[in-house]
């Protein structure tokens, strides 16, 4: 049986959630790299993606895809709306309320990290909250590309076929691929959709 949601967050003295204490907790970083069994590339790009553009998909490590945002860390001090942009993914809607959260409300975006450096194995923890409680969401750092074909000297070598980052940036990518688990797939992120 399936719960209705609370309508309780629209009464304006119900303080929105906050984030668990002690509940969802950073892993421990490794040099073995992590691979996420439970959200599969072909889950993640859902069967009903053209066969022909998934043959042409490799799964990249973000350090691979921006490479020079190693030095200032996952989450930099100034998040920024210029970091995130939609790439040839239709999920503007996604892409438009990370866009308007880090303009109004950044610190909202942090909360949702639940690691907040960069990996070594490549296994980041997020949260997300949904029916009155805080969901773990674990993903690893491969990012869905195609070949960077347009790109000229200094380019990266590889374009995101989701999020992308027109200042180098990895958060938004990892943000999207965590939020694409948390509903099923990319394809539940189609349209606003959401189911």
């Amino acid at each position: 049986m399936e719960r209705e949601p609370s309508n309780r967050f629209l009464e304006a003295d119900t303080p929105p959630p906050q984030p668990p204490t002690h509940e969802i907790e950073d892993e421990h970083d490794v040099e073995e790299l992590f691979t996420d069994k439970h959200f599969c590339r072909r889950l993640a790009l859902d069967e009903a993606e053209d066969a022909e553009v998934s043959e042409k998909v490799s799964w990249t490590r973000v350090g691979e895809v921006y490479p020079t945002d190693t030095e200032e860390g996952l989450l930099p001090a100034n998040l920024s709306h210029d970091d995130i942009a939609q790439g040839s993914h239709p999920d503007c809607f996604f892409i438009s309320s990370v866009i308007a959260l880090a303009k109004s409300d950044p610190e909202l975006i942090r909360r949702v990290f639940v690691s907040k450096e960069f990996k070594r194995s490549g296994k980041y923890v997020f949260q997300f909250y949904r029916w009155d409680k805080w969901v773990k969401v674990v993903i690893d750092d491969t990012i869905a590309c195609t070949a960077n074909k347009s790109g000229g000297k200094g380019s990266p070598a590889f374009k995101p076929m989701h999020a992308r980052s027109p200042t180098s940036r990895v958060w938004p990518l990892l943000l999207e691929k965590a939020y694409a688990k948390f509903y099923g797939s990319f394809a539940c992120l189609e349209g606003g959709n959401l189911t």
